[in-house]
């Protein structure tokens, strides 16, 4: 996967879901979780053109069937991709942003006590890990309620 988003989200998923990967998509299933909708979905590898809408709906129907309430998209793309099929068959459509600093700077008016330091993908995905067995044993689950087609841009 090209975008931080879409990698770091996958992270969670290596603890609890299963990541298969097809030659046009990343299929994404938490069975122990069918309402999370970030958790059941598939990550296209291009953003939306014209004509997908078909195409995208027969491909969620053969991974997933009838077994969720909703159908849910993202893309590994910054592109927004051509959505207009997708609106007029009830899809939301959000567009997230992604922050991501590539190295230290300066922040004007912190607080010289507090410590910021890069602490490297090891470190970082055993803290992720750490948090998704907390909520785990705390039941706290992730999910939303409503049909999302989502893409992500990396800033």
């Amino acid at each position: 996967m090209k975008l931080l988003a879409n990698r770091t989200d996958c992270i969670f998923h290596e603890y609890n879901a299963r990541i298969d990967e097809r030659e046009e998509y990343w299929r994404i299933e938490t069975p122990s979780n069918p309402t999370f909708w970030f958790g059941n979905y598939l990550i296209w590898k291009r953003a939306s053109g014209l004509g997908d809408f078909e195409t995208w709906i027969r491909a969620h129907r053969e991974e997933f069937g009838d077994r969720l309430d909703r159908v849910t998209f993202a893309w590994d793309e910054s592109d927004r991709g051509v959505v207009g099929d997708f609106e007029k068959a009830g899809f939301q459509v959000n567009n997230d942003v992604e922050l991501t600093l590539s190295g230290g700077c300066d922040f004007a008016g912190s607080n010289p006590e507090v410590l910021v330091r890069s602490i490297g993908l090891a470190i970082w995905t055993t803290l992720l890990g750490a948090l998704v067995g907390l909520a785990s044993v705390s039941g706290i689950r992730w999910g939303n309620d409503e049909r999302i087609l989502g893409g992500r841009d990396e800033v």
